[in-house]
C-alpha cells in the first residue's frame, strides 16, 4: 500500500521533476492555503508532509511550527524544503520542529530515502505505541504527541470497565471528532479505536488473571465484556490459550517462582551455617 503524502508549495513552485516523482512513487496531495491543507487533512490520513518555507500566503516555518505543537497533526513527520543552506537555517528549521530539511533540488535518490526512513521509523513507533501502551497502561514519550497520548491513555483506562467505550464514546471523552480520532489512533498505534479498546481490555485482562485475585467472569465485568462467553472468545483469538489455562499458566509460575526463592534462601542459611561451623 503507498503512503500518503502532502506537498505544500505554491501553484509555481513545485518543481515539475519533484512533483512527477513524488506522483509516480506515493499517493499525493497538493496543497498551498490553509483551507486546501486542512481540507486534505478531513478527507485522508497523511504519513508525510514536504512544505516549502516560501509560500504565497503563509510562512511555511511558521506553518511547521504549528503543525508540531498541535496534538492533531504533532505526528506527521515534516520536510521543509529551502533554497538556503546555511547553519542558521538548519538550526532554524530544528526549532521549528521539522524532521529535515533539505534543497528542492536535492537528487531524488535521495529525498526518497529521506521520506521511506521518516516514515519507517513512524511506523515503529506506532507499533510500539500500539504494543506496549496496553499492558503498561501508560504511552511511551512521543514528543509533542504526549499530551494527546496522555489523554487518550486516561479516557481509555478510566473508562475499561464500560461495556459502552467505543470510538463514538472516546471521541466525546476527547472532544474530537469521530473521524479525526480515528485517522489519528490508526496514524500512531496502526489499529483502530476500537481495536485499541479491545487490546486494553484484553491486556488489563490478563494482568488480573496473572494476578489470581478473581475468578475469570469477574475479571471479564471488569473490563467491560458483558457475556463471560464473548470474554473467553476475544481472549483466545489474543492470546491463543483460554482466560482459565491463562490464570492456570501464571499460578504455575508464581509457584515456580516462590520455589525458588525458598530454594535460594535455604541455600544461602546453609551456607552461612557451615560457614560458622568451620
Amino acid at each position: 500500500m503507498r503512503n500518503n503524502v502532502l506537498l505544500i508549495a505554491g501553484a509555481e513552485q513545485p518543481c515539475p521533476v519533484l512533483h512527477k516523482d513524488l506522483l509516480h512513487a506515493y499517493n499525493l496531495f497538493v496543497a498551498c492555503t490553509l483551507e486546501e491543507i486542512f481540507k486534505v487533512f478531513e478527507k485522508t490520513s497523511i504519513q508525510l508532509i514536504i512544505c516549502n518555507v516560501h509560500l504565497p500566503a503563509q510562512d511555511g516555518w511558521q506553518l511547521c511550527r504549528q503543525f508540531k505543537t498541535a496534538t492533531r497533526y504533532a505526528h506527521i513527520p515534516v520536510i521543509l524544503l529551502t533554497t538556503e543552506d546555511s547553519l542558521e537555517v538548519k538550526i532554524k528549521a530544528l526549532e521549528a520542529g521539522a524532521d529535515a530539511c533539505m534543497h528542492p533540488a536535492m537528487p531524488w535518490k535521495y529525498l526518497d530515502a529521506q521520506i521511506n526512513n521518516l516514515i519507517i521509523n513512524r511506523i515503529k513507533v506506532s507499533q510500539h505505541v500500539g504494543s506496549s501502551f496496553p499492558v503498561n497502561n501508560n504511552f511511551p514519550d512521543l514528543n509533542n504527541d504526549e499530551e494527546f497520548a496522555k489523554n487518550l491513555n486516561s479516557c481509555i483506562c478510566s473508562h475499561l470497565h464500560d461495556p459502552l467505550l467505543n470510538v463514538h464514546l472516546l471521541a466525546r471523552l476527547m472532544n474530537m471528532s469521530r473521524a479525526t480520532l480515528y485517522r489519528k489512533i490508526k496514524t500512531i498505534t496502526n489499529l483502530t479505536p476500537n481495536e485499541l479498546i479491545n487490546e486494553a481490555r484484553l491486556n488489563r485482562a490478563a494482568e488480573q488473571l496473572a494476578a489470581g485475585g478473581y475468578k475469570v467472569f469477574e475479571i471479564a465485568r471488569m473490563v467491560g465484556f458483558q457475556s463471560q462467553s464473548s470474554f473467553g472468545k476475544a481472549f483466545l483469538k489474543q492470546y491463543k490459550v483460554t482466560p482459565a489455562a491463562w490464570q492456570r499458566i501464571k499460578k504455575e509460575q508464581r509457584a515456580q517462582e516462590s520455589s525458588q526463592v525458598l530454594q535460594n534462601t535455604f541455600t544461602t542459611m546453609k551456607r552461612s551455617l557451615l560457614a560458622v561451623a568451620v
